[in-house]
């Protein structure tokens, strides 16, 4: 009798559409897409951006605290049942937001987003993926993840749209129908894994790279972390480019404009790491991909107000939204073993997902204390500059040889 089990029920072109639906509506709609409402919420309710902004700051360190947990459950569970309930608490969330009145009901509320964030925003994709196409994660984690942007650039001039015409409130109620529209069918009906789950294939098992043992006690991971704390830095800025917009004298408008751009550049940025590592490495990539994102916040300094040239530099600033979920995965294939990817990049997502947090709130603070965000660019512009010459000496430390992501 033929044996029909082994066979994928579903095509993985169809886990991959899954996937990029659920990034749309999970962090492209309602993360990357939450920081429009800043200034209607605190010109209504006389908040502070830094006062606000905090709920963003908590999400990203409850996202940090429950992703070694999602992990570890995602070995257990069936991702039909933890995507699912993460998406009724993430789209619940942000339904909630639209009768709040008080700070603190933004963040519990934001607590409960961070929790679900754990699963929908950093953990999801990659494991599918790299388990659906495992010799084109690269490629099919970049088209996922490209999603994010497509949902910021889309919602984020339509959000602002909506809270002019009906108020931020209705806004709000808005941006959670069109999450739970996009990410529910999802994983009610398509996501899950394959039924006979092989072991992913990495980059790494063609020339091992660092050595096995004890990952926390390997130098080059520290390394590879301040790398990622450097990229993960300024990833935060987009949420506050409306206030920014305002802060200079243009409207805010433009600044939602500014963040559809710098949206764009995420669509295409994560696209063209994906197909640019089968072509070169993930080393170059993230090189040229820091040395993009220097020219951008050269911009913001030297032309503050000019609003095309603001478009640009938030263009470029993009990148390194990109950078974050496909630049460094395949940087851990490339430093290290396969038996310790699943771990490095969870560690990695952490120290990620925390650096974010903690940069809206510096940006807010720094805005208040300050009435500008110069200082923030200037100190997005020196990180980024040392993080060219940080992943320069990472690979040289770990006697890499940059591995090409062949499909």
């Amino acid at each position: 009798m033929k044996n029909t089990r082994s066979r994928p029920p579903i095509s993985p072109y169809l886990i991959l559409a899954g996937c990029c639906l659920l990034q749309f509506g999970g962090m492209g709609v309602q993360s990357n897409s939450m920081g429009i409402f800043y200034p209607y919420v605190c010109k209504e309710l006389g908040f502070s951006t830094a006062q606000l902004s905090l709920h963003t700051t908590i999400r990203g360190l409850v996202t940090t605290l429950f992703l070694p947990l999602s992990g570890w459950l995602f070995s257990r569970v069936s991702p039909k049942t933890l995507l699912t309930a993460a998406g009724v608490m993430l789209c619940g969330s942000t339904f909630s937001m639209a009768f709040f009145h008080h700070l603190y009901q933004w963040y519990i509320a934001s607590a409960f987003a961070g929790v679900a964030g754990a699963f929908l925003f950093l953990t999801a994709t990659p494991i599918l993926l790299t388990h659906w196409f495992p010799q084109r994660s690269g490629m099919a984690i970049g088209i996922a993840m490209a999603f994010t942007g497509l949902g910021g650039a889309v919602m984020s001039p339509l959000g602002t749209w909506w809270s002019e015409q009906w108020g931020w409130r209705c806004a709000y109620l808005l941006f959670a129908g069109v999450g739970a529209v996009t990410i529910l069918p999802c994983t009610l009906l398509v996501l899950r894994m394959p039924p006979q789950d092989a072991a992913v294939v990495s980059r790494s098992e063609a020339q091992p790279t660092v050595q096995g043992g004890n990952l926390l006690r390997q130098p080059i991971l520290w390394m590879f972390l301040a790398a990622v704390l450097m990229i993960a830095y300024p990833s935060s800025y987009v949420f506050h480019f409306s206030t920014y917009a305002v802060s200079v004298g243009l409207s805010s408008f433009v600044g939602a404009t500014m963040a559809s751009m710098s949206m764009v550049s995420n669509v295409g940025g994560k696209v063209a790491i994906g197909w640019l590592s089968r072509k070169c490495s993930a080393k170059w990539v993230s090189i040229w991909g820091a040395a993009l994102m220097v020219a951008g916040f050269a911009l913001f300094l030297l032309f503050p107000n000019q609003e095309f040239l603001l478009y640009i530099a938030s263009a470029l600033y993009g990148i390194c939204l990109a950078m974050v979920p496909v630049a460094v995965p395949l940087m851990v294939q490339d430093l290290f073993p396969a038996h310790q990817y699943s771990m490095a990049l969870s560690i990695a997502s952490m120290v990620s997902s925390a650096t974010g947090g903690m940069g809206i709130a510096f940006a807010g603070l720094v805005y208040d204390a300050t009435g500008s965000y110069r200082l923030c660019f200037q100190a997005a512009l020196i990180t980024t500059l040392a993080l060219i010459a940080l992943v320069y000496l990472i690979y040289r430390k770990a006697q890499v040889k940059p591995q090409v992501h062949h499909p």
